[in-house]
């Protein structure tokens, strides 16, 4: 695997796998409610600057890209 990259960096279509997710505590707990955890594959739907679509499963959600670190697979 290559090294992590904010989730922003990522193409359409193009998987990974989640690294790390930084930030206040409080976010980092809502994202792991949602799924979000280090290990976790993801694929990006729709890449942005500061909100992205991504596709976690068979569930696609929208999310700020600034405290998720992913490695491409």
């Amino acid at each position: 695997m290559s090294k992590a990259i904010l989730l922003n960096n990522l193409l359409a279509r193009q998987p990974a796998i989640i690294s790390q997710i930084t930030g206040l505590p409080e976010d980092i707990h809502r994202l792991e409610e949602f799924g979000f955890m280090p290990g976790r594959s993801i694929t990006m739907v729709q890449p942005s600057k500061t909100m992205c679509i991504v596709k976690m499963g068979s569930s696609k959600m929208c999310v700020r890209t600034n405290n998720i670190l992913v490695k491409v697979v």
